[in-house]
């Protein structure tokens, strides 16, 4: 799917054919807008053919695969057959590559689009074909979170833009949306089982580390926003992932504050290599090996630096881009929104955020610790940026 913001030629109807340093096999969307499902254009190690499929399809048809389309079909007829859902194809191209060769290392990254929805009509998530209507039954989760009844402890920019509790005719349409979502990413499991299967039998999966990741979370009826993903509530900012490998043990989580530039740094790590030059991540082997360590790192949460205005991003538009710096350290969160207001949560208690301690008596020395700690999170660079805080101070009990 799409590599990276910033990849792409900004001209829209240019299509992009260079191909990054260092990649020995490219596949990925050519251009900018790039989000399709159907319809796309590819650029295979330099060169750009397509669209593949239907640029005007519609949810429901005409337009998709037909309903017999699997991955099996896929790999064995693609780019001739009718097969052409984008996630089908990449993980098709996935499998493709790891039974090449059998026996050199290999760096593979596989990026789905789903569940994001397409950049032009039909909005919202598309599921493969086969997927459709299949979680019709399930029901909407409902964290302790989910449609908040008491809004009076947030910060009065949050209570402004706090959307009315939602009713039924909002809860059905919620309904709806999530269900789609998760029809979008069984496609996704389809690929992951099928790329796990593919390192089974090609005799490398007992060697290779498997990296899950999401690039965000998503409000789905949590603080009443029902989509959205631009505030620092753990909904939104705090997104998932998974490790499977060798020494990795079923079931162990750990609860170690991370970042995504400590992804870079754990695979070099674990491939034996050496940098050629200082990194701002660590290796987070460590945390899978012991999943009780903890450490001081603090993690800055900010949004929106410099001049850029606070009007609700089209992809957030019910939960509004407000600028803010804030940070995680250990069990606490820290935000100060620039218009004024801040929160400050213990998710070792209060993990879905309902209870703003920033004003309460015995939270008041962890919110003192927290303020005079920001700007150093927040401002820091290079080797500063991995020095731990002093320990945080405790609730005091009175």
């Amino acid at each position: 799917g799409k590599f990276t913001n910033g990849y792409y030629d900004q001209t829209l109807g240019r299509t992009e054919s260079v191909v990054p340093p260092g990649w020995s096999n490219w596949f990925t969307t050519s251009y900018v807008r790039g989000t399709h499902f159907y319809g796309y254009q590819v650029n295979l190690n330099g060169f750009v053919f397509g669209p593949i499929g239907d640029p005007d399809y519609r949810q429901d048809g005409p337009g998709i695969d037909p309903a017999s389309c699997s991955l099996r079909r896929i790999a064995e007829f693609w780019p001739t057959g009718s097969c052409l859902y984008s996630g089908d194809v990449f993980t098709a191209q996935a499998v493709r590559v790891i039974r090449q060769d059998r026996n050199r290392p290999f760096f593979l990254q596989v990026d789905y689009q789903a569940p994001h929805g397409d950049v032009a009509g039909p909005r919202g998530p598309q599921p493969a074909t086969r997927n459709l209507r299949t979680a019709s039954r399930t029901p909407l989760p409902r964290p302790p979170g989910f449609n908040e009844h008491n809004f009076r402890d947030k910060p009065a920019l949050i209570r402004s833009y706090a959307p009315r509790k939602m009713g039924r005719r909002d809860l059905r349409r919620l309904s709806h949306s999530y269900r789609r979502y998760v029809e979008s990413l069984r496609s996704v499991d389809d690929g992951v089982g099928s790329i796990l299967r593919a390192l089974r039998n090609s005799g490398k999966l007992r060697n290779t580390y498997v990296f899950l990741l999401s690039d965000h979370g998503l409000f789905l009826g949590e603080h009443r926003f029902d989509w959205g993903k631009f505030l620092p509530y753990e909904d939104s900012s705090s997104p998932f992932m998974a490790v499977r490998g060798p020494k990795v043990r079923r079931g162990s989580v750990s609860r170690e504050v991370t970042g995504n530039i400590d992804v870079p740094v754990t695979i070099m790590r674990l491939a034996g290599v050496r940098p050629d030059y200082p990194m701002d991540g660590r290796s987070l082997a460590g945390f899978w090996r012991h999943p009780n360590r903890r450490t001081r790192r603090a993690m800055a949460i900010t949004i929106h630096s410099g001049q850029v205005s606070e009007s609700s991003a089209s992809a957030s538009a019910h939960a509004p881009a407000l600028r803010y710096d804030g940070f995680r350290v250990g069990q606490y969160k820290y935000i100060r929104y620039r218009r004024g207001g801040e929160e400050l949560y213990d998710l070792a208690v209060d993990p879905h955020e309902l209870y703003n301690r920033i004003d309460a008596r015995r939270y008041a020395p962890v919110a003192a610790y927290m303020r005079s700690h920001l700007y150093q999170v927040v401002g820091c660079q290079g080797s500063a940026c991995r020095t731990a805080l002093p320990k945080p101070p405790r609730p005091v009990n009175y």
